[in-house]
């Protein structure tokens, strides 16, 4: 890509507070653009801006022409979700730089080119899973047992910052400890290390609460302890130690979807959904995107209703039920507590302990007041004994 490319690219990004996956998404986006059309973006923009100057119609403009083939082209070489994609952000980036976009003709869906669906048996197995995190570095091990067992997608967990993770563990530690006395602390729960995220989703800007299993915190911790330590051997700009505001996972987006097909490639786990007769590539059956579905179908096979897997993921129920849950965090706990053994990968259920202090404390509290109605049911008996025996 040329560098006017870039200074227009940047600048898009910045007026818009975009993301810096949206900057590579665009980026790439446009430079395919530019490559079907033989010109770079500032021609591109000079050509449409010097037609709406002479005020040529819409219908015999080149930009038209232009737009209109390129979706064809995109209809025939990509999926049709992909080739829709790609011709709204393009349509955006003019729309940003004041150029009008008119009607186009319509997609034609019927001979589009389609993935097949993915299904539950695409899902990679909690046997595939086991193998993965035995020969994944320390990074992967936690990421894959967080998403697996938290159905965070890789955009929210990607965010996620060492405060995060020390307001989601507060129940394990004191308030103002720093990640490593907390973690210390924290060991003396192990078997019971369940964290509860408040968050919002970075691509709906829905609210949602989720947990993550004992192991996956003990993996998170044991691969921060790493990390802390490579920083005394080796500060980086100065820091000897792990900071709040750190990244819970130190990963970028080429990083991790890079490592995620290195792992697939190691266990020769091969594509699903594509259809390579007609060209269209498959997805890696090992990825983000699938671990989420796995959260989700194994924690609905072990009895978690869709509703509560929505909430958990960050998915719409409609407002009003939404607001509810989030106020009865409790009962979302209990039904993950209850669902767990469907998002366990390393731990046999037997083994796991799963009743976190809180948990055991709201059990109490419930036994209470289930003795409390006891006693009041057999206050009213009495009291209604007492009256029938005074009115005969």
């Amino acid at each position: 890509m040329t560098d006017i490319n870039e200074i227009l690219i940047r600048e898009y990004v910045a007026t818009r507070g975009l993301s810096q996956s949206s900057y590579h998404g665009m980026k790439y986006t446009l430079a395919h653009y530019c490559r079907f059309q033989g010109k770079n973006l500032q021609e591109l923009l000079d050509e449409a801006d010097a037609e709406e100057e002479a005020g040529v119609r819409w219908k015999k403009t080149k930009l038209k022409k232009r737009l209109t083939a390129y979706m064809n082209y995109c209809k025939e070489t990509l999926t049709l979700n992909s080739a829709k994609h790609y011709l709204k952000l393009v349509k955006q980036f003019y729309h940003h730089n004041d150029i009008e976009i008119h009607k186009l003709p319509p997609f034609n869906d019927k001979n589009a080119l389609m993935r097949e669906p993915i299904t539950a048996k695409d899902l990679p197995t909690r046997e595939i899973l086991q193998q993965a995190v035995e020969i994944a570095e320390p990074l992967m091990k936690a990421l894959i047992l967080f998403l697996v067992s938290s159905g965070m997608s890789k955009v929210d967990a990607r965010n996620l910052t060492i405060q995060n993770f020390l307001d989601a563990t507060k129940r394990y530690h004191d308030e103002d400890d720093d990640i490593m006395t907390a973690i210390a602390k924290m060991k003396e729960f192990e078997g019971q290390l369940i964290p509860t995220w408040n968050s919002r989703r970075s691509k709906t800007k829905k609210f949602f609460i989720t947990f993550n299993t004992d192991e996956a915190t003990r993996y998170i911790m044991a691969y921060l302890e790493l990390r802390n330590e490579k920083l005394k051997d080796n500060p980086e700009n100065g820091q000897t130690e792990l900071k709040p505001h750190d990244k819970l996972f130190k990963i970028s987006t080429h990083y991790f979807t890079m490592k995620f097909g290195q792992l697939n490639d190691a266990l020769n786990l091969g594509t699903v959904g594509g259809r390579p007769e007609e060209g269209i590539k498959g997805y890696n059956r090992l990825r983000g995107h699938m671990l989420r579905k796995y959260h989700a179908t194994n924690l609905k096979k072990h009895g978690m209703d869709t509703y509560s897997i929505n909430v958990m993921q960050g998915k719409s129920n409609g407002a009003v039920n939404d607001v509810y849950f989030f106020e009865d965090e409790d009962a979302l706990f209990r039904e993950y507590i209850e669902a767990i053994e469907g998002v366990l990968i390393m731990t046999d259920v037997r083994e796991y302990n799963i009743y976190s202090p809180e948990y055991v404390q709201m059990e109490e509290e419930n036994n209470e007041l289930r003795n409390e109605l006891t006693d009041m049911r057999a206050d009213l008996d009495f009291l209604k004994r007492k009256y029938e025996e005074g009115s005969s």
